[in-house]
């Protein structure tokens, strides 16, 4: 299926402009969003995207040279992430197989992303967008931006549109699976009866089985609360917590892909 994206691709993403028109749009963040103790958990899922580009098992046996050489172009060795000061405590505590260290260059990308998604993870967002899963109204938000795809144009090294469109969409799809096993629940433990009817839509619709906390918000009167992404000790537990989830599924992408 992720073979045919560039065929339908561009469909596929202007229905989500037609039908989101009348709504607030994606928000696009200047500055990075990222605090440190979310850092270590988006390098990880950085690497394990990456790892799944180096797989490429759902792609076309045409195409599949292309993810290999994006790849294995940011794919670094231990020794370089430290070097980079890169926030791999993730993967030395972890050493699976099902992940790689990716480059500075990489995961500065992957943190625009990942800030993209905090910036727009608001209850004025989910009260916008109650009619689906904001999760997919966020990453096909990204992958309709131009800086976006000029960023990512600059990270592949190509200008051949229908090639970057296709490896961007294919990362888009896994980081934006690995982003909602660590939404949507955090939402439950807050106060407020909209707020938890929003949390169950989304849950719902994203079909999230073990979705966890991994930040709490607060309800401000005009309704647009923030995700935490600032360096409490409150946050510090939460990302703890999302991390395991995230093992879960690095551990079902590594069985996965041992059974090709």
């Amino acid at each position: 299926m992720v073979g045919r994206i560039s065929t339908f691709g561009p469909l596929l993403l202007w229905s989500h402009v037609i039908s989101d028109n009348q709504k607030p749009p994606i928000n696009f963040p200047a500055d990075c969003l990222v605090g440190k103790y979310a850092l270590p958990v988006v390098y990880y899922v950085a690497g394990l995207t990456l790892y799944s580009a180096s797989k490429a098992s759902s792609i076309a046996a045409d195409k599949r040279p292309l993810f290999f050489r994006f790849a294995a172009a940011h794919t670094i060795d231990r020794c370089a992430a430290k070097c980079m000061d890169l926030p791999t405590s993730l993967m030395e505590r972890r050493k699976q197989r099902a992940s790689i260290y990716c480059s500075r260059e990489y995961f500065d990308f992957v943190c625009f992303v990942e800030s993209t998604f905090l910036a727009n993870l608001t209850l004025k967002m989910m009260m916008a967008y109650n009619d689906g899963d904001i999760i997919s109204k966020i990453k096909f938000g990204i992958l309709l931006h131009d800086d976006s795809r000029a960023r990512f144009s600059c990270l592949s090294g190509s200008d051949n549109v229908d090639d970057n469109h296709l490896l961007l969409a294919y990362i888009m799809e896994r980081y934006a699976n690995m982003r909602g096993t660590y939404f949507v629940k955090h939402l439950k433990g807050n106060s407020g009866d909209q707020l938890k009817k929003l949390a169950s839509c989304q849950a719902t619709r994203t079909k999230v089985a073990h979705a966890v906390v991994y930040a709490k918000m607060t309800v401000e009167l005009d309704g647009d609360g923030a995700f935490i992404h600032n360096d409490t000790s409150e946050c510090q537990v939460l990302w703890e917590m999302a991390t395991e989830s995230v093992f879960e599924l690095a551990d079902k992408l590594d069985d996965s892909d041992n059974k090709m």
